[in-house]
């Protein structure tokens, strides 16, 4: 494929896209509903008289709702479901990060993945380091802090409106019962609670006293004024290089907290340099190889959900190098699920100020062969290689490519109108 489809790291200036703007860069059961039991008056007293009666009537409700939500969901995001369960690692994309009618539809399909399927982790394609830190510092038993997920998430999604009733969802689990993480290396999200402020004050306390002020300015990117790009690199990677020297020398579970940090961090500061599928097919491999580290700490059998984009998802793309889901495909095989959405008309968020329009979806392309004139439609593997090579505009940012689809996901989802994310500045 082309790779000026690629989505390319921000040069100088102001970036033009969401992705550029944003950075530098469960354990659960699958729980049925019963129907409420029928009691007899004796038996309703002895059960208030042990308090359980409550317990009845919150799990009634509970499942009230969530019988509610599966009756919402359309006859395509259902049957998206049924393909999406039975495997172990389902990876959702989105087309642009400001699609808000994707985003929506992936904050509804997420909690019912999660009931219906087993799936008890969520990989978001966010701060590695900050979603680690939130992992960290929230007991076992307690729900997550929805500020503090939020700003994990990272800008590209935390102030969609569409993203928001996902965040209420996961901000009342807690890690015993949804496992959440970063995948992305990058460093420099807005926002960010954690990997902009505490964590270069961490590590730059590891390194020599004389280097110490000037490490901590570069690691939270404050120091880079005045340098050149590769100075900027070298320095950064020098106080990195020192740290992990004295990280070596200890093998307490706080040195290998840090090590997992800077290792990331130096890993991200040395493609920063690189250009266009270089760059790309770099991040793409940190994001692989940071999924299967999470995976690694799950228990046997525990099924993920992967939050990122269509072009990261897909199962090609890139003239040289790799995307995640090449890489991901290769570790897992069938195990694996890849799921692409796309629109065949609408608008979408090209930028905090700019919305562009979808283009129409002409006769024979994928997204056009996949309506046929519904609202939405899910196309697996096998439909999408009976349609060959044709154009379509579902690997990045609505661009028109030609393509065999059935190379690039299991399944494409189309809606028939896109609509951009509305933002939320108070977020």
């Amino acid at each position: 494929m082309a790779s000026s489809l690629a989505p390319l790291p921000p040069g100088s200036g102001v970036a033009a896209t969401l992705e550029g703007a944003a950075s530098f860069r469960v354990r659960t059961a699958a729980l049925s509903c019963p129907a409420a039991p029928i009691l007899r008056p004796t038996e309703i007293v002895r059960l208030i008289k042990f308090g359980a009666m409550f317990a009845i009537v919150l799990l009634t409700l509970s499942c009230a709702a969530a019988q509610h939500a599966a009756r919402s969901l359309s006859h395509s995001e259902r049957e998206l479901i049924r393909l999406a369960c039975p495997h172990t690692i389902v990876v959702l994309g989105e087309n642009g990060h400001g699609d808000g009618a994707t985003i929506a539809l992936k904050a509804r399909l997420i909690p019912e993945l999660v009931r219906r399927c087993g799936f008890s982790a969520i990989a978001f394609e966010g701060s590695f380091y900050d979603f680690a830190e939130l992992g960290r510092t929230t007991p076992l038993d307690q729900p997550y802090d929805r500020h503090r997920l939020l700003s994990a998430v990272g800008r590209i999604w935390n102030r969609d409106t569409e993203f928001s009733p996902l965040a209420d969802w996961m901000s009342q689990q807690s890690p015993s019962r949804l496992v959440l993480a970063g995948i992305d290396d990058q460093v420099g999200s807005t926002g960010a609670f954690y990997s902009l402020t505490t964590m270069p004050a961490e590590l730059a306390a590891l390194v020599p006293d004389d280097d110490r002020a000037a490490c901590q300015s570069l690691l939270a990117l404050d120091g880079w004024d005045g340098l050149d790009q590769l100075a900027q690199q070298e320095r950064t990677d020098h106080c990195l290089a020192q740290a992990l020297h004295q990280l070596s020398l200890r093998s307490d579970p706080e040195a290998e907290r840090f090590r997992s940090l800077a290792e990331a961090f130096r890993r991200a500061n040395a493609r920063s340099s690189l250009q266009g599928d270089a760059y790309v097919a770099a991040r793409d491999r940190a994001m692989a190889d940071n999924l299967d580290a999470f995976r690694r700490t799950l228990p046997s059998g525990a099924k993920i959900i992967v939050w990122t984009a269509n072009f990261h998802a897909a199962g090609g793309g890139l003239a040289n190098g790799e995307t995640l889901g090449q890489i991901a495909r290769a570790r897992y095989g069938s195990a694996l699920f890849t799921v692409g959405f796309s629109a065949a008309g609408g608008r979408f968020r090209w930028s905090q100020a700019e919305v562009r329009d979808v283009p129409s979806a002409p006769v024979g392309s994928v997204e056009a062969e996949i309506l046929r004139g519904r609202a939405s439609a899910v196309a697996a593997r096998a439909r999408l290689a009976s349609l060959g090579t044709v154009t379509g505009t579902a690997l990045s940012w609505h661009q028109a490519i030609t393509a065999d689809w059935s190379m690039m996901f299991d399944a494409l989802f189309v809606l028939r109108r896109e609509e951009p994310t509305t933002l939320n500045m108070s977020e």
